[in-house]
């Protein structure tokens, strides 16, 4: 007889989960996918216990899906519908679900989005269920004796200490669920990348459960003629009956197939639509043998198949055909398929996590796991972010000087220029420098005559600048005097020398906090930035960069 146990896991520390970037900036994936809880089980095991739990596929893993609680019962997110559309648009319709096949008729849908990440229904309304997660900057070792070799900076986003999990494992061997708890409570357990070095990717045991249902929720009885929508909560390895290949788009095939066999009856069911299906590329790594598996392609997981019956299927059979997925590498945890739970509205409303209300998520022996805090940059991380933004900033500030300089009208003359130049002598000022040469540029332009030629040219001569660069009570449109250009970039309070966003692409820190701190580099370094714009400006003013 087929059963499951139930595993409630937590994050001990830090980990980096099937990271879906690569490079300098992986993210960590939302759930522990069903391949790499087989491999930490495999790697915790004595021989006889590999014999039943593995090498003979007593046990069969699914992945750890993130638990969230809503309300006073928790629930698990899954990955969502590939074919699920949110339309935003302004109206009556805002936050209506649709379907993604039916875009060519939705002409009066001008603002939609599709979600992204592990999402839950709740009373009707699909919500974005995101994990907890830090992002550290690190640096990467060298390989060498070298320091300086192949050395440079890492942005991890990482899920956090204390997120939750829980895991349904299908049990073929009787044996299998007492020595699959035993063995979970026993070793030390590490999943995800770098666990055994900067992440210790610790999962701790909470509690367990065996039941007789592969989803939480009971299945139910479906009547001939029914629709109804089928969503791959993993990918599946499916091969095509023509070529015999991996092939994604199969995956409807392999379902109807599935469907036809539990039933007994050829025909039992038939797509009801297209699929929407994405493809991924699986493969993995080998604990065993030490090395990579090969890759293939698969449907991903949120793939939608929908089916309509063709006579009455109760819900004992919905179980069979759900317990016992599609495809090959079933016992990984791929080919794992549930129904949808049908949804009407979306918003943008975040679920609260399953410790929310709580000081922390506590083990078994009742000893908490402390909240994970922000790790400030180390001082080699500043000062590569630091050369970072100095090198990004410079051509920038100069093409912006250089393209200002280019709408000027009625420029000073290059004797006037050339006094002001003087007072900013210094190439590459130090943060002193720079701030006594733009005081001096002001006191060399206030002691200019009132009526003189000189200060008369600073008034006539515009400048046409983004409005995001013109100082507050700025009224014409756009434009700015040279005189006021300047006092304006020699203020501690004037406006930023260089937009943020300009600086976004080479920060350490991503997501949202990236734009803050461009802004905190850009306010600690106003006086050296404000200097090489204004120099720059006066020279292209001066050469011929200015009307080129």
């Amino acid at each position: 007889m087929i059963t499951f146990l139930d595993v409630t896991f937590a994050l001990r520390e830090r980990a980096l989960l099937n990271p879906s970037a690569r490079g300098v900036a992986p993210r960590t994936s939302h759930e522990i996918p069903g391949a790499a809880l087989r491999g930490m089980i495999a790697s915790a095991c004595t021989q006889d216990e590999l014999s039943i739990l593995v090498a003979n596929e007593g046990v069969w893993c699914a992945p750890a899906l993130p638990l969230f609680q809503p309300t006073n019962t928790p629930v698990l997110a899954y990955p969502a519908a590939r074919s699920t559309l949110v339309d935003n648009t302004v109206g009556a319709r805002h936050g209506t679900i649709h379907d993604a096949r039916d875009l060519p008729n939705l002409t009066d849908v001008t603002d939609w989005t599709t979600p992204a990440g592990p999402t839950i229904t709740d009373r009707g309304t699909l919500r974005p269920a995101p994990t907890p997660t830090t992002v550290i900057d690190r640096m990467r070792r060298s390989d060498t004796t070298d320091t300086t070799a192949r050395s440079g900076p890492f942005t991890e986003t990482v899920l956090a200490p204390g997120t939750e999990f829980k895991a349904t494992f299908r049990i073929v061997d009787e044996r299998a669920p007492d020595i699959l708890i035993e063995v979970l409570n026993r070793s030390t357990l590490t999943v995800g990348a770098s666990s055994d070095g900067a992440y210790g990717g610790d999962l701790v045991v909470l509690g367990h459960r065996v039941h007789e249902h592969p989803w939480p929720e009971p299945q139910r009885n479906t009547a001939e003629g029914e629709t109804l929508d089928l969503v791959l909560v993993t990918p599946a390895l499916v091969r095509s009956s023509w070529t015999g290949d991996y092939d994604p788009s199969a995956v409807g095939d392999a379902l109807v197939e599935s469907i036809d066999r539990h039933t007994a009856t050829d025909g039992a069911a038939h797509p009801a639509r297209p699929a929407s299906v994405a493809a991924t590329r699986v493969g993995g790594f080998n604990r065993m043998f030490g090395g990579p598996r090969p890759e293939h392609w698969a449907a991903d997981a949120g793939s939608v198949v929908s089916i309509t019956t063709t006579i009455d299927i109760d819900a004992d059979t919905w179980t069979a055909i759900l317990t016992n997925r599609i495809g090959d590498r079933r016992a990984d945890g791929y080919g794992l398929v549930r129904m949808s739970t049908p949804a009407t509205r979306a918003t943008t409303m975040t679920v609260p996590t399953h410790r929310s209300g709580t000081a922390a998520v506590r083990l078994p022996d009742g000893t908490p796991i402390a909240d994970d805090t922000p790790v400030s940059n180390t001082p080699a991380v500043q000062s590569l972010q630091d050369r970072l933004f100095r090198g990004h900033a410079t051509p920038r500030i100069t093409d912006d000087a250089r393209v200002i300089a280019r709408t000027a009208t009625s420029p000073p003359s290059r004797h006037t220029l050339s006094r002001l130049l003087a007072a900013l002598p210094s190439p590459n000022p130090d943060t002193d420098t720079a701030t006594a040469e733009l005081d001096t540029l002001i006191r060399t332009i206030a002691s200019f005559p009132d009526r003189g030629v000189a200060h008369s040219s600073l008034i006539r001569c515009r400048l046409r600048v983004d409005p995001w660069a013109l100082p507050s009570g700025t009224t014409t449109p756009n434009t700015i005097t040279l005189a006021r250009w300047i006092a304006d970039a020699s203020q501690p309070n004037g406006t930023a020398p260089l937009d943020p966003y300009d600086l976004v692409d080479v920060a350490l820190i991503t997501d949202t906090t990236a734009n803050d701190t461009a802004q905190d580099w850009i306010k600690n370094h106003r006086p050296l930035l404000a200097h090489l714009k204004v120099r720059r400006l006066l020279r292209a003013l001066r050469t011929s960069e200015a009307t080129s």
